[in-house]
């Protein structure tokens, strides 16, 4: 892959190169199309050009929206990339919702305990924490453990680590409210 010879500029040039030919050979819902747009938008999120990457990833969106049912994995992917970089932007809230949704579809679109659903979750979880919904978060973190457990990772899969450092976060966050009652309750 072109991106990982950081030749993202030559990645992004030919991916553009794609997109113009699929617009104008395809109907403009296509799933090639669509494909394409959200490609673009993955190789501007890694050149660390997030705010054209959104663009793009809510333009895929949009087309899958109209062209595929509502439930369709694509969806939960294309939610997925768009809630990552507006997380990586600050849009914490925004994020949240669009990570919300398409762990909302993973659930019903996927088998049940299917590993993919994993990365939405934490990241759901990421903003959820980042937003101050603990409570949200220690139970979606726990759907993301029972999955990661039901699957048997190992103990040195970056989705356990981070599920485990999330966990944490969540533990930490019940800390101060906690001394903070107690130092209050011995005056």
């Amino acid at each position: 892959c072109l991106s990982k010879q950081n030749k993202l500029a030559e990645a992004i040039s030919l991916v553009t190169a794609c997109l113009e030919i699929r617009k104008q050979s395809l109907p403009p819902l296509h799933p090639l199309v669509a494909l394409a747009v959200g490609l673009l938008g993955l190789c501007l999120s890694q050149a660390g050009r997030l705010e054209e990457a959104e663009g793009h990833f809510r333009e895929q969106l949009e087309i899958q929206r109209q062209s595929l049912q509502d439930q369709h994995p694509n969806i939960a992917t294309s939610l997925y990339n768009l809630g990552l970089c507006l997380k990586e932007r600050g849009k914490n809230r925004e994020a949240e919702k669009l990570l919300r949704e398409a762990v909302d579809i993973q659930s019903f679109s996927l088998l049940q305990n299917d590993p993919r659903q994993i990365f939405a979750l934490t990241l759901w979880v990421e903003c959820l924490i980042d937003i101050g919904k603990y409570g949200t978060a220690e139970k979606a973190l726990l759907d993301a453990l029972h999955i990661i457990n039901a699957n048997e990772l190992p103990k040195s899969h970056s989705q356990r680590s981070k599920a485990m450092l999330l966990l944490r976060r969540v533990n930490a966050s019940k800390q101060p409210q906690s001394l903070h009652t107690a130092s209050h309750e011995g005056q």
